[in-house]
């Protein structure tokens, strides 16, 4: 019963995803003049200065490649916020990427409550993929994360999991289980001393698209450029870089975040002619032919990865 329930809802929401697709007119995306993307960790709700910052990331999505993550409420919430689709909808027509937050607590969290979110970001958003936080990083919590990924692809393959152990000292296996890793996240100061090729030199076996670099507590525009070329140095094709502090340093766009987007324009010129087409999807797939570990396994069905897990779901996933 719970296996035909699931199958059901997984045809429903792969086709409603396409329908969204389409209305909003985001089939492909193109090629940014920067190679380099914008990791943009979007904790501010889309009001007052939080829906300018929103805007700030569209208008700027015809500039450099951006990727966005959702957290409504340290997740998906309990039901969809009209406000957040507005915004969603308007950053992926206008190039974008989002990716809904997902916390694990480091592989603590029953994993039927994770795969709920999972479920739900796609049942009330139109996200691109997941943002697994709070990622673990030993070899006996792998398979929790190879489960959540093989989920996700099930739900949709082009769908992009991003997975954030926030330090270089994840295991190479762990690449079965997120298409990027975070392996950096953390103050201005740290980063100065940030060696993952020395501590990790798998690290340089991969396409730089398979890894992400965050760094906050950056004070200035020229302490923010000098990030930037480290980035380049830790063979990360993701970032971001912001003066915001903690206990929250993603409540704000960077004071000096058009200077950050100049910089990346500048400092990251891509190797694709301008305007060239890419389908959705792609960018990431290209990356992934370069990926060294086993041969492809097949995908674990929902249901199995469930278990016996019943929960009403929405029939169709929204398309404005």
């Amino acid at each position: 019963m719970v296996l035909c329930r699931l199958d059901s809802v997984v045809a429903k929401v792969l086709l409603a995803t396409l329908v969204a697709a389409l209305l909003v007119g985001i089939t492909s995306r193109r090629v940014r003049a920067s190679s380099t993307t914008e990791l943009v960790p979007a904790y501010f709700y889309p009001s007052g200065a939080g829906l300018a910052a929103w805007n700030q990331l569209a208008r700027d999505a015809g500039s450099i490649s951006i990727e966005a993550i959702l957290n409504p409420a340290g997740g998906p919430g309990t039901t969809r916020d009209p406000k957040y689709v507005a915004v969603v909808n308007n950053l992926r027509r206008a190039g974008g990427s989002v990716f809904g937050y997902v916390s694990t607590q480091y592989g603590n969290r029953d994993i039927t409550a994770v795969i709920k979110e999972i479920q739900q970001y796609i049942l009330f958003y139109n996200v691109n993929g997941m943002f697994i936080d709070e990622m673990a990083s030993s070899q006996e919590n792998r398979s929790y994360y190879e489960k959540i990924y093989q989920f996700i692809k099930a739900m949709d393959s082009d769908f992009k999991v991003i997975g954030n152990p926030g330090m270089p000292y994840t295991l190479e296996s762990y690449l079965v289980a997120a298409d990027t890793l975070v392996i950096f996240e953390g103050t201005d100061t740290a980063y100065a001393d940030f060696k993952p090729l020395a501590i990790a030199p798998w690290v340089a076996n991969y396409p730089r698209s398979r890894f992400s670099n965050i760094v906050y507590g950056v004070g200035s525009a020229t302490d923010m450029r000098r990030a930037l070329a480290k980035a380049g140095q830790t063979h990360s094709g993701s970032v971001h870089i912001t003066d915001g502090e903690l206990p929250n340093p993603y409540r704000a766009l960077p004071t000096y975040w058009s200077r950050q987007v100049a910089a990346i324009q500048a400092q990251y010129p891509s190797a694709s002619p301008e305007g060239a087409a890419i389908p959705m999807g792609a960018i990431r797939r290209r990356g992934d032919l370069d990926i060294k570990p086993g041969p492809a396994r097949p995908m674990t069905p929902p249901s199995v990865l469930t278990g016996q897990l019943d929960m009403p779901l929405h029939e169709t996933r929204p398309t404005e």
